[in-house]
């Protein structure tokens, strides 16, 4: 696994995910682990506050007349690029300032002071912005990225980690081996758990969840990687109880699977565990399932954190601490940033977080992306899922 010279402070914000810097967490060799206890601060998301405008931290354009195209095939007027994505540059570089006003003349332009942003003539987009897994014709969608305290959304975040996976994947020289799933995965995994422990926890229960399988072996989703060519796997997750986004990440060689959380509260903690408990139990089944191992030569089940276990017993649940902690609705912003720091194995910063800029960077970049798209005729291939063939797991090895 190779890093950047000069850029790693390993485990000084507690949430590096390279083997190196998860040796330091020490996880907990137990089947049954408890999180780590986190401080009673703020017990919920806080609602919306009133729209601030915010300076943004954002001066130079990582692709202002340039995409840094991959791989083209032009067919007719359009072209078509393999590997572009919108998020070229590391999370810690700046955007173009001339870009940045563009951005904010784009959606400020026939903005009301009221509750509804626009009228509804001008909150419509024609044509929309084609980010591949979610077409974009509301205005809003880019309002909510150029303000503060506002909550994103599921399609917010599910093109967001779209691309972010196609930066881990076609990013050069990306440092580590990971990709993500969508906010769908969430709601498939519990509803399976909730099945699994209903049915008393049989086994034929997991060979039947084809949905889940299909995931880890690189369908169901566009630009999706299969599990067993990649070391951590991301998850945005809500918790519905108290809709709040957290980041899930799961690594294969550690058995862990690591909670990312912007608050610190004895209600988030139960339903921290909650939600994390069924990926704790089924990962493991699954990948089985699948015959993962069997696949991962580098992953030695007699060593390390493997030994005196079996590979379905539960992965152990860590919450990473020392992390910048959100003041308004800014959770799915969070999410966001802490995958992407993650993604380029970069130590997430907690004195210096500037959540304004770096929500604003993925309005304007996602803004900017879309809007080539739209005058120039590119886009980058959708690598849309391919239908897998139905087959029933394997039975399991114990």
């Amino acid at each position: 696994m190779s890093t950047r010279g000069g850029r790693r402070n390993v485990n000084q914000s507690g949430n590096d995910l390279t083997t190196r810097a998860v040796n330091k967490s020490k996880p907990d060799h137990s089947v049954s682990r408890n999180i780590v206890q986190i401080q009673t601060d703020v017990e919920t998301t806080p609602a919306v506050l009133t729209r601030k405008r915010r300076p943004t931290a954002v001066k130079q354009s990582p692709y202002m007349n340039d995409w840094q195209s991959g791989v083209s095939a032009v067919g007719g007027s359009s072209k078509v690029i393999k590997g572009r994505f919108p998020f070229v540059n590391d999370i810690s570089e700046t955007v173009d300032f001339k870009l940045t006003t563009a951005f904010s003349n784009f959606v400020e332009a026939n903005m009301q002071l009221g509750e509804e942003v626009y009228l509804p003539g001008d909150q419509k987009l024609e044509p929309c912005f084609d980010f591949e897994v979610e077409q974009i014709d509301d205005k809003t969608f880019f309002h909510t990225l150029n303000y503060s305290g506002r909550p994103l959304s599921s399609s917010h975040l599910n093109i967001i980690f779209y691309y972010l996976r196609k930066k881990a994947k076609y990013g050069i020289n990306m440092p580590i081996k990971v990709t993500t799933t969508d906010t769908l995965f969430n709601n498939i995994i519990q509803r399976v758990f909730t099945e699994f422990v209903k049915g008393g926890k049989q086994d034929h229960l997991i060979d039947r969840s084809d949905d889940i399988m299909e995931y880890m072996k690189g369908f169901r989703m566009h630009c999706n990687t299969p599990w067993h060519q990649v070391d951590h796997v991301l998850f945005p997750i809500n918790l519905a109880e108290i809709w709040h986004w957290i980041l899930g990440c799961v690594s294969f060689h550690k058995r862990c699977f690591y909670v990312y959380d912007s608050l610190r509260s004895r209600k988030h903690k139960k339903a921290i565990q909650k939600v994390a408990k069924a990926y704790a139990v089924l990962i493991p089944l699954f990948l089985v399932s699948i015959e993962f191992y069997n696949q991962r030569s580098d992953i030695v089940v007699e060593n390390g954190l493997h030994m005196g276990k079996k590979l379905t017993d539960p992965f152990d649940i860590e919450l990473i601490t020392n992390l910048p902690t959100q003041q308004n609705s800014d959770c799915g912003v969070y999410v966001a940033c802490f995958a992407e720091y993650i993604i380029e194995d970069l130590p997430i910063p907690v004195a210096n977080f500037d959540v304004d800029g770096l929500r604003a960077r993925f309005g304007i970049l996602l803004w900017h992306y879309g809007r080539n798209k739209q005058l120039h005729g590119e886009s980058s291939e959708s690598e849309a899922p391919v239908a897998p063939k139905k087959t029933r797991g394997k039975k399991r090895k114990k």
